[in-house]
């Protein structure tokens, strides 16, 4: 926030200001008018004349403003006494002198201020009549004029207040008294003409009516809107008169008629149609001694011009850039040129990585303020011939015209941009470490078509995300087949869940000390009518993109619980979930019921997950893990040691299992750091109170280790390949003492 300096000739000001006594006195009605004059004319909702003292502002007269004064410091009108002319504040939010002023930060505070000094005789500005909203605005130069003028007509009221005190203290000199008045009445006429034609100025029509429903004060535009002649709205004309007029007319309408002010004591706003097409929108508002002040405006061409106002919005309301219509139209351009002229260009398509991480965690507010910084450092990469935009969301993208080498110059541009977000950025006290990933696409190797170009730079940034994000990725064709392919893959993967094309293998989970079967873990498979078996990587994170792996996963609880109710008691049954699955729909639910169908206990049920349910949501995941929990269903951490944040999950939440990845247990006689990460894990699990299982056991010494380690449970070919739940034999126990090698 920039408090402003004070004038040259402030003890000058000062000393002017209180030559008229005005501060800390009751409001009076040759003030009051002003503030709604001024709410009428620029359509603001709030307006105050205010008086500026040596440490404070005072509002003398005010409308919708609940203070009476403020500190100096913080006042606009601080700034605008500074002026020759009226201060105009279009957005306070984005102003660097007022961005952070209270008044501006406070719910509901300051977006829209215009201010004109009120000056004395002398030319000192002691305050100023000022124009207030909570929401941006322009101001047109008629407008500007009528503030000018309305705020020289306060500074004629002061005067005029200050005379007729002097004449109250004065009244026995009657010749001067008589000579004074004559010279005020003169005075009074000016400012008459003065406001009469400052009413005119007003865009709207403007109407004021008395307790007797006379008319006080009129304007040009009222008698335009209506058909009238100017001496049937002079004042003290009757409203009955005027509506009469109104009715020969064909311009009457009921909503500030005789009859509906009468019965009427709050705000009227209604939209009426006259006989002649044109639509006017009436504002009415009742003002002190049972009198109405109308407001009238013709708003006939706002609804022809919505379109071109629609279009005029081109531009981000939070960063300032281009929005995605306007980044289309200059990808249009750019097209455009290239076939004219040859000019080549390229096309960077950005997306933050995590992003929904901040938002979910810090809240909306401080992912507003990150993408404001990150755009802050992403203008510092650009030369001024580059384009940037904001696409929405966290998607950003960039076109770089008049390249000379394309290709070089988009790859040092995106690792400009990598580069340039390694440094935390501080938001809120806290340090947020933020990377992106980019696609860049060519023109004209990669198209000559902006809606192919963006496609195309689209899928190099899917690749770059895929590939481990914060990096970029130039197009190649061979990602538009694999995306062709997976369109393909989406389809068919649709189409097999209709007609149930889907197996559930089982693989047996061992017990250390007595080799005894003690649960199977639920494998997925699908049978295609043409390529036979597909792999579950092949087809699950398209399951998990599309939203199917919902469909999926329920099928797959009911159909296990549905099998594992046949099994001896009390073999569990262990059932995979996806991220996608605890992020949508109720997967409390759907557990219940299929256990429900099933009649099978919930400690009979262990639900595997891996560490990327953390990632995204991790609030609400951690929510559905522990409801499930509850319900008695065992909870498992798969694939442990394979990310980067294990332990930490492990103290916030009590799993009943810890997974070892099939990577350890395959790579423990060859690698070292396996056997140790092994025996930290085991360790780590006992001081916890937590089982393990080593998943991909194969071979007896891999056996003999991790048995001699301290594993609890074992999974893996050395004790039975995945197989059709008729294949399972649960009656003998393995002889560990004489296990073999299963080939």
């Amino acid at each position: 926030m920039i408090s402003a300096p004070l004038p040259d000739n402030e003890q000058a000001r000062l000393t002017a200001l209180r030559r008229y006594d005005i501060l800390d006195t009751p409001s009076e009605d040759c003030f009051d008018i002003f503030p709604r004059l001024v709410v009428r004319a620029i359509g603001v909702p709030s307006a105050v004349i205010s008086f500026v003292d040596s440490e404070r502002q005072w509002f003398k007269a005010r409308i919708n403003v609940t203070d009476q004064q403020t500190p100096r410091d913080i006042a606009f009108c601080a700034h605008a006494i500074l002026r020759d002319r009226p201060l105009v504040v279009a957005d306070a939010t984005i102003d660097p002198r007022f961005h952070d002023n209270p008044l501006v930060t406070a719910s509901g505070g300051v977006r829209f201020y215009a201010g004109a000094p009120i000056r004395t005789a002398e030319g000192f500005a002691i305050g100023v009549l000022c124009a207030i909203d909570k929401v941006p605005r322009l101001l047109g130069k008629a407008q500007l004029e009528t503030l000018r003028e309305l705020a020289s007509l306060v500074a004629d009221q002061l005067d005029l207040r200050l005379a007729n005190r002097r004449l109250a203290r004065e009244v026995a000199e009657r010749e001067r008294t008589e000579n004074h008045l004559r010279s005020m009445s003169r005075t009074l006429e000016l400012s008459n003409l003065r406001l009469d034609a400052a009413l005119n100025n007003f865009l709207h029509g403007l109407c004021m009516f008395d307790g007797d429903r006379k008319v006080v004060v009129s304007n040009a535009r009222f008698a335009g809107i209506y058909s009238l002649r100017p001496d049937e709205i002079r004042c003290g004309v009757s409203l009955s008169a005027i509506q009469s007029a109104c009715r020969e007319r064909g311009t009457f309408v009921e909503s500030w008629s005789e009859r509906r002010l009468g019965r009427c004591s709050d705000d009227i706003s209604e939209v009426s149609s006259l006989q002649d097409g044109r639509t006017i929108l009436v504002r009415c508002q009742p003002v002190a001694g049972g009198g109405w002040m109308t407001v009238h405006e013709d708003i006939t061409e706002r609804y022809r011009s919505e379109q071109q106002i629609a279009h005029m919005a081109r531009h981000d309301l939070l960063t300032g850039l281009l929005n995605r219509g306007a980044f289309h139209e200059r990808m249009d351009e750019a097209c455009a040129r290239l076939r004219r002229w040859g000019e080549t260009f390229s096309v960077i398509m950005l997306d933050l990585d995590r992003f929904k991480l901040v938002n979910d965690s810090l809240g909306h507010p401080a992912g507003d303020a990150l993408l404001r910084a990150v755009v802050s450092r992403l203008k510092a990469c650009i030369r001024e011939t580059d384009v940037l935009a904001r696409l929405g969301g966290d998607e950003f993208a960039v076109l770089q015209t008049r390249t000379k080498d394309s290709y070089n110059e988009a790859v040092a541009f995106a690792d400009r941009i990598v580069n340039c977000l390694i440094d935390p950025i501080e938001i809120d006290g806290h340090q947020l470490v933020i990377s992106t990933s980019a696609g860049i696409a060519l023109a004209p190797q990669h198209g000559t078509d902006s809606d192919e170009l963006i496609k195309n730079a689209d899928l190099a940034l899917y690749r770059a995300k895929a590939a481990g994000r914060n990096g970029y990725v130039t197009f190649e064709t061979a990602m538009k087949d694999r995306a062709n392919a997976r369109q393909q893959l989406e389809g068919e993967l649709r189409q097999a869940i209709l007609n149930r094309e889907f197996d559930l293998y089982y693989q047996p989970q061992v017990e250390a000390r007595s080799g005894r079967v003690i649960g199977a873990e639920a494998l997925l498979r699908w049978r295609h009518p043409r390529r036979g078996f597909v792999p579950p990587s092949e087809f699950i994170p398209v399951a998990e993109e599309t939203g199917l792996i919902e469909k999926l996963g329920e099928w797959v609880l009911k159909e296990a619980a549905a099998e594992a109710i046949r099994w001896p008691a009390p073999i569990k049954l262990a059932i995979n979930l996806s991220p996608v699955q605890l992020s949508r729909g109720n997967l409390t639910d759907t557990v219940t019921q299929a256990l429900r169908l099933s009649g099978l206990p919930p400690e009979r049920l262990e639900v595997e997950i891996t560490e990327n349910v953390f990632l995204e949501d991790e609030v609400n995941n951690l929510a559905v893990i522990r409801q499930l929990r509850s319900l008695g269903v065992s909870v498992a951490l798969d694939d442990f040691g394979t990310g980067y944040s294990s332990l930490s999950y492990l103290t916030r939440f009590p799993f009943d299992q810890i997974k070892i990845d099939k990577f350890f247990s395959m790579n423990l006689i060859e690698r070292s750091d396996c056997a140790t990460i092994v025996s930290s894990v085991i360790t780590l699990a006992r001081g916890l109170g937590i089982s393990t299982v080593a998943e991909g056991v194969e071979t007896v010494r891999q056996f003999e280790l991790l048995r001699e380690a301290g594993v609890d449970y074992f999974q893996g070919y050395l004790f039975g390949h995945p197989v059709p739940a008729s294949a399972l034999n649960f009656g003998a126990a393995h002889d560990i003492t004489r296990i073999t090698e299963v080939a």
